[in-house]
């Protein structure tokens, strides 16, 4: 859990789900040690236990990462500030991770990076229309499982393993048909932090079990919209003479 201080530096703590809940992160949490300093962003790859940072130096953007058990920050990738995007999505193995970056395509799509010798690898995907926002790759085969986008502002995904598209499927019907993003995951990825939105639901956060398809209600993006009746989305077709 990420959260800011007086100083507007950033702090992450270890915290159970109870801290979320009764908004406690401050004093139930467990600062995690050894931050980077200047952070602009941190991110955590619950699945192999890694934490992301990215720092800026002037014009250029460095992006970090170090085992959540090691104090120790290893530079990933140094970036001209406005030469390209470029975000750490997960670590794989043997010093692969997998990376979104436009570097050397028209949009950002997803790629196997180098870590040792600070280089692309192969690209994975690149959708032919709009810029990926997010991508998950096996960590064992090195296969895409599935990645997201925002088409015509409707955040959506693409999955190319069937088990996954079906079990997604059985998520979104637990909320509704809404769209879901998973927050955080404990270590064994059967208790998450969900996300559900829509075009009438700005955002509201559960306590997701995923071997029983049940969910707790944590918290709203937007308290004080939460029981306000919004209106849904509505979608429609013109004709540009121009």
């Amino acid at each position: 859990f990420v959260q800011g201080n007086d100083s507007d530096e950033l702090i992450v703590y270890q915290v159970g789900v109870s801290a979320i809940i009764n908004n406690s992160v401050a004093s139930l949490g467990k600062p995690v040690e050894g931050l980077l300093d200047g952070a602009l962003h941190y991110s955590f790859d619950s699945t192999n236990d890694m934490l992301f940072a990215a720092s800026k130096d002037g014009d250029k953007v460095e992006h970090w990462y170090r085992p959540a058990s090691d104090k120790a920050w290893r530079l990933l990738r140094v970036v001209n500030d406005d030469a390209y995007a470029f975000s750490v999505q997960a670590y794989l193995q043997d010093d692969t991770f997998l990376v979104l970056t436009n570097q050397h395509t028209d949009r950002i799509a997803a790629y196997l990076y180098d870590a040792k010798t600070q280089t692309l690898k192969t690209k994975l995907y690149e959708h032919p229309i709009y810029d990926l926002e997010s991508a998950w790759v096996d960590p064992e085969t090195l296969t895409l499982d599935s990645v997201s986008y925002w088409k015509h502002g409707k955040l959506t995904e693409d999955f190319f393993d069937p088990a996954i598209e079906d079990f997604n499927d059985e998520v979104r019907q637990t909320f509704d048909n809404k769209q879901v993003v998973y927050v955080s995951s404990n270590l064994n990825r059967d208790i998450s932090i969900v996300k559900a939105f829509n075009a009438d639901d700005p955002g509201t956060y559960y306590l997701f079990d995923s071997l029983y398809m049940t969910a707790r209600l944590l918290t709203h993006a937007y308290p004080s919209l939460a029981d306000k009746p919004l209106a849904p989305m509505e979608a429609f077709s013109f004709i540009n003479d121009k």
